[in-house]
């Protein structure tokens, strides 16, 4: 099997707040924008488990680990790239069994 069998991880700019998460790593759908050299990442909508459509819309997946703060516009987030055909070997930071 391929050695990069994980979603490319990178690093985006919450252009949203986020509700912390209080138990369980959520992954939101999200769509990516870019300015200048910085990329900013905000939710395509409804993100609920069965809501297969949201997918067809989003650029990648942003990850929000446990916390007991909210996530807050500006925030530098892990985000797993879903268009890209190169994985990577090593799971995302914060994001390990994903």
């Amino acid at each position: 099997g391929s050695k990069q069998r994980h979603l490319k991880c990178i690093t985006a700019i919450l252009a949203e707040a986020y509700p912390a998460p209080k138990v369980f790593t959520q992954l939101i759908r999200t769509k990516i924008a870019y300015e200048n050299t910085k990329i900013y990442v905000s939710s395509v909508g409804l993100n609920m488990s069965g809501s297969i459509t949201s997918l067809a819309g989003a650029d990648a997946l942003l990850v929000l680990q446990p916390t007991e703060e909210s996530y807050k516009r500006g925030d530098e987030v892990p985000i797993l790239l879903l268009s890209e055909k190169e994985g990577q070997e090593q799971a995302c930071l914060g994001s390990e069994g994903i």
